[in-house]
């Protein structure tokens, strides 16, 4: 009798314990799973998305304003130039800016000394604008406003409109040009001027001053 307790007691105590290891297994496994699903290797970036949200950036973000970059410069040029009766030297620094590749418009000061019987003083203002139809020949309008001698000790103000072509060379960072201009406001009674042609020869200096990076 205490044989078939002792044998009935292991048993049940065999049953115990492999019910008991099937389960530790059994839970072991779906622990193990539920791991297999919650950590999910890492995925490659979207190169659509970032492409797309650049894009966006650069739509909200368009880039510097006008003024900076190299677009805002000084210049300046001393010219010799003739209306065919006089020679007169020609002094203009200005301000430039550019509007594109092709493009520049400036403005400055000019002041211009006339030989004729007399020594003549002409200063003012002269705004400019020239496009580049290929390297180094370009089109060109000026428009003056000056203030010029007339009689005796006295002055009077009057404007010119000089457009025509130009032709340019850089030699050693200046630039050697010439042009040639009609004066599309000329008028032989007042203007102090012989002749509405101008025909001007120079060297300038611009593009080494920039403001800006």
């Amino acid at each position: 009798m205490k044989a078939v307790n002792s044998f009935f007691l292991l048993a049940v105590l065999a049953i115990i314990t492999l019910f008991g290891t099937a389960t530790t297994t059994n839970i072991y496994a779906q622990d193990t799973e539920i791991k297999k699903i919650r950590v999910k290797p890492k995925s490659a970036p979207d190169t659509n998305t970032k492409a797309s949200s650049s894009n966006n950036n650069k739509r909200n973000n368009p880039g510097k304003p006008l003024l900076t970059g190299n677009k805002v410069f000084i210049g300046g040029g001393v010219y010799t130039s003739t209306d065919l009766n006089s020679f007169v030297i020609d002094a203009n620094p200005y301000l430039g800016y550019r509007v594109s590749n092709k493009t520049t418009v400036g403005v400055g000061p000019v002041y211009q000394y006339r030989q004729t019987n007399t020594p003549v003083h002409i200063y003012g203002l002269r705004a400019f604008g020239r496009h580049d139809i290929v390297p180094g020949i370009w089109l060109e309008a000026d428009y003056e406003y000056m203030n010029v001698p007339v009689g005796d000790n006295q002055r009077t103000s009057t404007s010119r409109l000089p457009v025509g072509a130009g032709m340019s060379k850089s030699i050693g960072g200046m630039n050697f040009n010439g042009a040639v201009l009609y004066d599309l406001l000329y008028n032989k009674d007042r203007s102090p001027y012989g002749s509405p042609f101008v025909i001007r020869g120079g060297v300038t200096f611009g593009g080494g001053f920039n403001f800006g990076s």
